[in-house]
């Protein structure tokens, strides 16, 4: 059985915002491993723009394993480095993915 929503026609509006990014440059990822894991991923040269927000990553290694976490960036001493340790450590590959967002 489908669902029904009911619609007014009170109005639609839309408009624009600028968001602002706390990093122009390239940063430095690094996969930390245990044996043949990566348990950790290191993201080197945060800026100092982006202090006091979340780091968050996804690591998939493309071949059925995947896993993320967050870390805070410090207030106050960027540029620097931010570790997240990962929910489950994930299986090192040679064509793994690293997708990550300073939020």
């Amino acid at each position: 059985m489908a669902a029904s929503i009911s619609l007014t026609t009170d109005g639609l509006g839309a408009g624009r915002a600028a968001i602002p990014r706390c990093n122009a440059g390239g940063l430095e990822v690094i996969q930390n491993l245990t044996g043949a894991n990566v348990t950790s991923v290191t993201v080197k040269a945060v800026p100092a723009g982006c202090q006091g927000q979340t780091l968050s990553l996804t690591l998939n290694n493309n071949a059925g394993a995947n896993s993320g976490g967050s870390s805070a960036v410090p207030g106050a001493g960027c540029p620097c480095a931010v570790t997240v340790t990962l929910g489950a450590a994930t299986a090192a590959t040679p064509n793994e993915q690293i997708d990550w967002l300073i939020a």
